[in-house]
């Protein structure tokens, strides 16, 4: 009798994990991240302490920002920064969502990349200039197709507006998948006003995450961005960083 309860308390439990993986993998569209949340809830409650110092610096970024937008209640998208976490109100753009992240999570990392003359934070160009430069601690993406979460993607306008944004800057939180010849569709998080495909901001704007495809040149690197159907592709000088450890850190 005995025995019998033990199986049926098992197959009860398998059902429970098989059903959390399907719930992520249709809410996100990723498998792996549906393996993964399977996974630990048949491991019981995240550990703490060293198993979960020893993340990877692109990990560490990746659960931030997906923690921050899990969190948000209310936002909106200004060139200005000002995040409660116990309200869930964020009010950001693109470089103050990554600068907030970096500081809070990688501030090691936020440390090489310096702002522009006239500005207390790094703006969108300068990431761009910053990781096109090799800047400590960020190892450069040399293809699209090799994106992962937790990877940044950032670009520079040629010639953008005085006092108008200086590009865009993007966390990335899916792997690239094709979209045709030379074309890769890939979901992202990130702070803007204009919303992606499959966004979560709906017709709104500030954080959230939605899909964009990149189109890359002969190499396999970005060339041209698309931020949804509605817009045509957009070349930029675009610059594609991991951040990884630094050394004596």
């Amino acid at each position: 009798m005995a025995k019998a309860k033990a199986k049926a308390k098992a197959r009860t439990t398998m059902r429970k994990l098989i059903i959390i993986g399907c719930l992520v993998w249709a809410c996100t569209g990723d498998r792996s991240a549906a393996e993964q949340a399977t996974t630990q809830a048949a491991a019981g409650p995240a550990t703490t302490g060293p198993a979960a110092v020893a993340m990877e610096p692109a990990q560490r970024l990746s659960a931030a920002a997906r923690r921050l937008l899990a969190g948000t209640t209310t936002t909106r998208y200004a060139h200005q920064t000002a995040i409660d976490l116990q309200s869930g109100t964020v009010t950001t753009d693109c470089s103050g969502l990554l600068t907030w992240l970096l500081k809070n999570e990688l501030p090691d990392h936020l440390a090489f990349i310096p702002p522009s003359a006239g500005h207390r934070r790094p703006l969108a160009a300068d990431y761009q200039q910053a990781f096109a430069a090799g800047a400590k601690g960020w190892q450069a993406v040399g293809q699209v197709k090799g994106l992962r979460p937790g990877d940044v993607v950032a670009w520079r306008y040629a010639a953008p507006k005085p006092g108008g944004p200086t590009g865009h800057v993007v966390i990335i939180d899916s792997e690239a998948r094709p979209d045709g010849p030379d074309r890769y569709q890939i979901t992202v998080i990130d702070a803007t006003s204009i919303p992606h495909d499959d966004d979560t901001r709906k017709d709104g704007d500030g954080l959230g995450r939605g899909t964009i495809r990149l189109r890359t040149r002969a190499d396999g690197g970005a060339e041209a961005v698309q931020i949804n159907r509605r817009s045509v592709f957009r070349e930029q000088a675009f610059a594609l960083a991991r951040p990884v450890g630094i050394a004596g850190k």
